[in-house]
């Protein structure tokens, strides 16, 4: 399944724009890719946001409004993936950057 992936995602024009997101491997991005599909399809960052079900839970009653976590209602796979690229960044950016600055402890 892995190497059907990467063999799609060789065939994509644009990718290099997607490998430059700090954390996210050539598998990770071929994921993404094939979870948003057309990026033409989103007309606003938010569209993607809320594609992703990363876009706030509101509750509003009267005149009252609060707002939660995430709705979860999009994507479990493009969520799973950009968690981990997040973690990813975190563990290994930290790590990177500690070896090119000398300052950061």
């Amino acid at each position: 399944m892995e190497t059907r992936i990467l063999a799609a995602w060789e065939t994509v024009k644009d990718k290099h724009y997607m490998q430059t997101i700090p954390g996210v491997s050539d598998l990770m991005a071929a994921m993404i890719w094939a979870e948003i599909g057309d990026i033409e399809n989103f007309n606003h960052p938010d569209q993607i946001v809320a594609f992703a079900g990363y876009d706030p839970k509101v509750k509003e009653s009267g005149n009252k409004k609060v707002i939660l976590g995430p709705n979860k209602r999009g994507s479990k796979v493009l969520r799973w993936v950009l968690g981990i690229a997040v973690v990813q960044d975190l563990v290994c950016g930290k790590e990177q950057k500690s070896f090119q600055d000398p300052d950061i402890k």
